[in-house]
């Protein structure tokens, strides 16, 4: 054996010692950083959050699903769902639903929140917000501190596409006080345009709780200010009354000091408005009726308003629109209203630099984009198509029969309508149109209800039995409702067929077309049951305008009925010009006139939402707002439909 010198082995003898020393203080230490992290979610959690912010949403859930794949409950379910999560951030709801339905529904209180959450989310994208609402319902209960702000925005999201804007309202007003500061602003606003969008009367009857409730509070902003708008020195002691009533409210003191900041900025210069309205040639009478509505609203307003009008003859045609905006503006013009055809809104747009803001009244067509100044206004039978759509789907509708005449007009209303109710996630199931033969009206409307596969099996079962039995035809019973466009005289024709050919029961809709201006009960009996959209000027409505209409009629009865709209047109022109600022900003998100509740989109272009009547007895009766209940509880959904659910600890989760 070989002899090592001492002092080789000694040292090595003292190296092992502090070795094993180290191991001891380590193994006394206890396991590090790095052993406390399972395996699993390294280096592929890291990647996956990095797509995530990157906004590689389907990468991000290959790589969950991956490491789902190897790790153990209750982490694999959480890695699951978080592959779900990302899908819908990137807008795949089927493919978040397949992973979801795969999932066990009980776990803790984050984890059934967030599947709750995500599962609301599928139904979403499916344009099922009741069905999202009924979900979020289960776990309303239970939800963790931690995610009460997704919750919220899960069910804001909800009632907005369910076109509930008051509920809308009420979550934001819960949300407000989990938000940072610098995310109140934003949310103040909404709260503003959802409510905003409701009617009066809803405003009034909503504020249930005394001051200072902070929901009241809003509801009382909003009403105050529509109320007091045209009269600035009433508003202002309005508001400062409000302060009083409503201390510590959210909206005081930003929000407030912005609103009446904006509204000072809108008031009516004390200058001249131009108009440029066809005065002859073949709309003359069309301009004229413009021209008496802005005289009617200018005479009415002249002790709150030093404006002046200064009318400018623009003829039939648009060769001459740009030369008078030139001379009116010259001549001290401050704001314009018109010109009147489409023709020559499209001649002023194109024709150069607008100096001054233009109303136009009538709207550009959609491949032409408005210059810089040029608000668009026109009463476009389109946007009463829409809303025809929004109405069925708020009352419960999903199936739709779409009637039409065989014209351009009738063409324009079905594309409107057809593609605003399929974004809705409404099904059409059948179209059909009719010109002007009467006789074949009957024809068009067994087709259009399938009656003739009815007949067909009658024969069957007369041919298998030997005999004709008692029989009754059965018109199709997949179908909501039916939206018939046309006018007065045809609708008379074609609303009673559908009782003749028994379904009665059937669900019309219909655009102010079908509406001649003022009911003639012998002949508007045939028109029973149906249900129509139009401006508060011609409803029996309890709009204060309304009553400018009686003064009109007296001083122009020979164009009154003929030309009633256009009078409407005129005196919402003028009352929206000292607002288009405030209602393109957002201090005014609405402004309620005569032609209907008035809202500009991003494009300053105005838009209308219409009120809703029903003949009955050949009369019209004012409808409420939309209740969101089924019309027809055989062929609808009632997850679809109900907004009001009990909370369900086990809820069914569907994927169809």
């Amino acid at each position: 054996m070989t002899n090592i010198p001492y002092r080789i082995t000694a040292h090595i003898l003292t190296l092992g010692l502090a070795l094993a020393t180290l191991l001891l203080l380590n193994a006394c230490a206890g396991p590090s950083k790095q052993a406390e992290t399972p395996a699993v979610i390294g280096t592929p959690s890291d990647s996956a959050e990095r797509r995530l912010a990157s906004g590689d949403y389907p990468g991000a859930a290959k790589l969950f699903l991956q490491q789902a794949g190897q790790a153990q409950s209750p982490q694999r379910e959480d890695l699951q769902l978080s592959a779900a999560e990302a899908l819908l951030r990137g807008k795949q709801a089927e493919n978040a639903a397949r992973i979801l339905e795969k999932l066990p529904p009980a776990g803790s209180p984050v984890y059934q929140t967030r599947l709750a959450l995500a599962q609301a989310r599928v139904f979403l994208g499916r344009q099922q917000p009741q069905a999202a609402l009924q979900r979020l319902a289960a776990v309303s209960d239970s939800v963790p501190p931690e995610q009460m702000v997704d919750f919220h925005h899960a069910r804001i999201d909800a009632y907005t596409a369910a076109g509930n804007h008051l509920e809308s309202a009420r979550e934001r007003v819960w949300l407000d006080g989990l938000l940072d500061k610098s995310a109140q602003p934003d949310n103040h606003q909404k709260i503003w345009g959802s409510l905003s969008k409701l009617p009066d009367a809803v405003l009034a009857n909503m504020r249930t709780a005394p001051p200072p409730d902070v929901f009241s509070g809003w509801l009382e902003l909003v009403e105050t200010t529509r109320a007091l708008r045209a009269t600035p020195p009433q508003l202002e002691i309005a508001l400062a009354i409000w302060r009083e009533r409503y201390p510590g409210h959210p909206a005081i003191p930003d929000f407030l000091n912005a609103l009446q900041g904006r509204d000072q900025a809108t008031l009516p210069a004390d200058g001249q408005i131009a108009v440029l309205l066809p005065l002859s040639g073949a709309l003359a009478e069309a301009g004229m009726a413009v021209r008496d509505g802005l005289l009617t609203a200018h005479f009415q307003t002249a002790g709150a308003t030093h404006q002046r009008l200064r009318f400018y003859d623009t003829g039939s045609g648009a060769e001459r629109v740009w030369s008078l905006y030139q001379r009116a503006v010259s001549e001290g013009a401050q704001q314009v209203i018109g010109p009147l055809s489409k023709e020559a809104v499209v001649a002023l747009a194109t024709a150069g630099e607008l100096s001054v803001p233009v109303l136009a009244l009538n709207n550009l067509p959609d491949d032409k984009p408005a210059p810089a100044q040029l608000y668009q206004f026109a009463l476009a039978p389109e946007d009463e198509a829409e809303q025809v759509a929004t109405r069925a789907w708020e009352d419960g509708q999903r199936r739709a029969l779409v009637l039409i005449p065989e014209n351009a007009l009738g063409q324009r209303l079905q594309q409107a309508f057809v593609r605003h109710w399929q974004a809705l996630g409404g099904t059409l199931l059948d179209v059909r149109s009719y010109g002007t033969d009467q006789n074949s009206y009957s024809d068009i409307v067994r087709g259009l209800l399938k009656l003739d596969a009815s007949e067909q099996r009658l024969q069957d079962l007369t041919r298998l039995l030997g005999q004709k039995p008692v029989f009754i035809p059965r018109p199709r019973q997949d179908a909501d409702f039916v939206f018939l466009a046309g006018q007065p005289d045809r609708a008379r024709l074609l609303r009673p067929l559908f009782s003749f050919h028994h379904a009665e029961n059937l669900p019309i809709y219909a655009t102010s077309q079908v509406y001649a201006g003022t009911s003639t009960t012998s002949l508007d009996r045939d028109l029973n049951g149906l249900r129509l959209c139009d401006m508060p000027w011609m409803l029996p409505t309890g709009h204060p305008g309304v009553a400018l209409r009686g003064e009109i009629a007296r001083l122009w009865p020979n164009r009154a009925l003929r030309y009633a709209r256009l009078y409407a047109l005129g005196i919402d022109a003028l009352q929206l010009m000292p607002n288009l600022q405030g209602l393109q900003n957002g201090s005014f998100a609405r402004h309620p006139g005569v032609t209907g509740d008035l809202y500009l989109d991003k494009d300053r272009r105005v838009h209308r939402e219409l009120q809703w009547a029903q003949f009955q007895n050949g009369q019209l009766v004012a409808l409420p707002e939309s209740t969101t209940l089924p019309v027809n509880p055989q062929t609808s959904n009632p997850q679809d439909v109900t907004d009001e659910y009990p909370a369900n600890k086990n809820p069914a989760w569907s994927t169809r």
